[in-house]
């Protein structure tokens, strides 16, 4: 029943430029009762109208429950025809955009895009089926629309496009030589896009986890018969055909399920220098609009057929995930403007200079208000996107491309792009966000953006406490500092509150942190082995957990259940009076430490507390013969190291944890060592910790690496303020890592922070004067 044109265009042998893919088929039955019936009539007058709406569109506008408006009538969709769509079986990734129809391709234990082990898990299974023809059944009355019931009430889906290719499509791939701005591009030859709609928004207690993102999966629930659909009452009006009418057996129904498109183009997949945070949004929909833009000014006339989405793709071995922007051909097969962009280098790189030019040249730059126009930028955004586009953000990001266009150079794929650079910058601002998030019914929290030490940084006010926050701050002997690091920030206390150390942060990621632990460890002791300042090492996943993200996710050396002294609860419990210290602090991240610090940065009461839970590695009473527990020492650590931690005196507890419970986690070794008449006393100075983790290649491969290692910095987190307190690693011994670090000498950290704090007008003052003068 279809004009010949129509069948190839609608079966993509043919380009349809109107609706590119099969369109989607409602019908609109209208039925009225008769006022009298004749004998052989039937009791009813029916209409049918057949309307057709392009998948694109379709996937939602012709979906279960929603609404349609046309020829002066509403009508609800509430039937899917199943004799002309099959319901599939697919299985969807949960980590990267790979699917694949059950049955087609054999089972796989893992995915065989990403290697994800949940790619076999039954809940990745999703029943789906392809839109093609949807029926509304309405009473001739109900549906006309009056002048007093034209208000359109849409329905809200959660959709998602999934991109999935094949390595070998990806060709004529660019990239620019410079770590410090992860931007390439690359043509893809057949990429296949597929749009999802996983049911109605709204609450639901089941999701499902596809491409990295949490879908609320709803999805719908249908007749397997009749193909009628549940409404939101929960009931089921079946045809009068249907074999199920009168049968309420679930097997009947098909529930949750999917609706789908899916077409085959080409496409442009560019890795962009845009992050996750930090006004990640605006940059990205700023860049789209002025994508647009260049094209419009490139090919002139209706480029509607070019669109763009938003991707993600796992980083291997970590948490990280790569965000790319997609520009593709909504035709199937394409229309060849895509290749004619990246059959050189110079092609893209022209859109982008004549978008450049249009932002610079338009008259909104004349208005200090406007950063932005529809003579520029927001003719290509929609008007929900409005607020996130800005003129200046797309003039900053394209500028900094075109900054660097003669280090294009060709590559065999973008995905080979380091993005360490990024990803630093992403920690650093979902560190900056978790700050924002912190609340407490008892503190007031701020915090502001400032100008600090001459750059952009951040004023933060918690309960009685203010900081100045430093980003990305260089140290070095100036400074006192024995080793020579960059600390992504630098909480410097305010003025009125000069005399408290300033606490020195480093975000640190496991996929870029992992080949340098023993390193790291020499950089982090330098700080409190000066004398000058705390320092905090806190990973992704520590800051991730800010968001409720994660759990579980380190090895907690601190547990006293695991405690080798077996007197440790009794002997804490037996300083209740006599210090004052945190109870209970082992149950707690180093994110949730670092803040309570921030709150209250009591030193004396964190070196207490450090003290009593190094308390839990001792033998009690004193090992007759400690000879063993020296030889080890001088085993795994420096000289300088080892004999500051035997500078004992007689008599004398020590006794040491070697972790390896777990079959997967590196080996983590912990000495303690105290003179016996120190313990009453809670005296510091006479304490010794030293924790040596073994970060050798075959360890770090292990399943259970990561946590270790977390819990390896969390453990320094915590012994930092005892001033004998020592964390190194076997990598780092290997690399002479540690030879350029200076000990504090014993008992001398409380005199050289007062010296410190003395000082610190001149401290000031050093900042604006020559370093020769220092």
């Amino acid at each position: 029943d279809r004009d010949t044109f129509n069948f190839f265009t609608d079966e993509g042998l043919i380009p349809n430029y109107a609706f590119p893919e099969a369109g989607v088929i409602l019908r609109s039955v209208i039925y009225r009762k008769k006022q009298a019936v004749q004998e052989g009539e039937r009791n009813y007058d029916t209409w049918v109208y057949e309307y057709e709406r392009s998948a694109v569109s379709a996937i939602a506008e012709l979906a279960p429950e929603n609404q349609f408006y046309a020829g002066g009538r509403k009508v609800k969709v509430d039937q899917i025809d199943m004799t002309v769509s099959d319901v599939e079986t697919w299985r969807l990734c949960n980590n990267c955009s790979h699917a694949e129809m059950v049955g087609q391709h054999g089972e796989k234990k893992a995915c065989p895009k990403c290697g994800s082990l949940m790619w076999a898990d039954e809940g990745q299974k999703a029943t789906m089926l392809r839109m093609r023809t949807v029926f509304a059944t309405s009473e001739d009355r109900e549906s006309r629309i009056g002048d007093d019931s034209d208000d359109r009430e849409p329905t809200f889906y959660n959709k998602h496009i999934l991109v999935d290719f094949e390595q070998k499509d990806c060709v004529a791939a660019y990239r620019i030589d410079n770590d410090e701005l992860p931007f390439g591009f690359e043509f893809i030859r057949k990429a296949t896009f597929r749009e999802i709609n996983f049911g109605e928004k709204g609450e639901t207690e089941k999701n499902i986890r596809v491409a990295g993102t949490e879908m609320p999966s709803r999805g719908f629930t249908v007749c397997r018969h009749c193909g009628k659909v549940q409404n939101k009452k929960g009931e089921i009006k079946h045809a009068y055909t249907c074999p199920s009418r009168d049968k309420d057996s679930e097997k009947n129904l098909t529930d949750c399920l999917f609706l789908y498109r899916d077409f085959s183009s080409e496409a442009i997949r560019m890795l962009l220098p845009v992050t996750t945070f930090s006004g990640a949004d605006r940059k990205l929909h700023s860049f789209v609009a002025s994508l647009h833009l260049g094209l419009k000014q490139k090919f002139g006339g209706n480029i509607d057929h070019l669109q763009t989405t938003v991707y993600e793709e796992p980083v291997p071995d970590s948490e990280y995930r790569k965000k790319y922007l997609v520009l593709y051909d909504t035709v199937p097969g394409g229309t060849g403007y895509l290749k004619e962009l990246t059959s050189s280098e110079e092609k893209l790189m022209e859109v982008f200079e004549k978008a450049l030019n249009v932002l610079k040249a338009c008259s909104c730059n004349q208005d200090a208000v406007k950063d932005g126009c529809y003579r520029c930028l927001y003719a290509y955004r929609s008007s929900y996107n409005m607020s996130e586009t800005s003129r200046s953000a797309a003039v900053e990001l394209l500028s900094d491309i075109l900054r660097h266009k003669e280090n294009l150079v060709k590559t065999a794929s973008i995905a080979d792009i380091k993005v360490n650079a990024l990803f630093d910058s992403e920690l650093e601002a979902l560190f900056i966000k978790s700050l924002e998030k912190i609340y407490s019914e008892e503190t007031s929290v701020t915090i502001k953006k400032e100008l600090v030490n001459g750059k952009p940084g951040y004023f933060l006010k918690i309960g009685e406490q203010a900081y100045n926050i430093e980003p990305q701050v260089l140290f070095g002997n100036k400074d006192n500092v024995s080793v020579v690091s960059k600390a992504d920030f630098v909480f410097w206390p305010a003025k009125k509150q000069s005399k408290r150390k300033p606490v020195v942060v480093f975000l640190d990621g496991w996929e870029f942190h992992k080949d340098r632990i023993g390193k790291d460890m020499a950089q982090r002791m330098a700080f409190p082995q000066s004398g000058a300042y705390h320092v905090w090492s806190l990973t992704w996943r520590d800051v991730d957990s800010k968001f409720g993200k994660v759990s579980d996710y380190y090895v907690n050396y601190l547990d006293p259940a695991a405690a080798p002294n077996k007197q440790f609860s009794k002997l804490k419990q037996s300083f209740k009076d006599k210090v004052e210290y945190l109870d209970g602090i082992h149950s707690n991240n180093s994110f949730d430490w670092f803040i309570q610090f921030l709150e209250n940065p009591n030193e004396k009461k964190w070196s207490a507390t450090a003290f009593i839970y190094s308390l839990m590695y001792l033998e009690i009473p004193p090992a007759e013969n400690t000879a063993e527990w020296a030889n080890k020492l001088r085993e795994g650590f420096p000289v300088d190291i080892a004999e500051r931690c035997l500078s004992l005196a007689e008599p004398r507890f020590c006794g040491s944890m070697d972790v390896q419970g777990l079959s997967e986690e590196m080996p983590v070794q912990i000495f303690a060592g105290v003179e016996q008449s120190a313990v009453n006393q809670c005296d510091c100075t006479k304490l010794r910790i030293a924790c040596l983790l073994d970060d050798s290649d075959t360890h770090l491969k292990k399943t259970h690496a990561e946590s270790s290692w977390t819990g390896f910095l969390r453990l320094y987190n915590l012994f930092q303020f005892i001033s004998c307190s020592y964390s190194v690693t076997d990598s780092g011994m290997s690399q002479h890592a540690y030879d350029p670090l200076k000990l504090l000498e014993v008992g001398k950290q409380e005199k050289k922070a007062d010296e410190e704090c003395a000082q610190s007008e001149w401290l000031e003052i050093r900042d604006y004067i020559d370093e020769e003068l220092h």
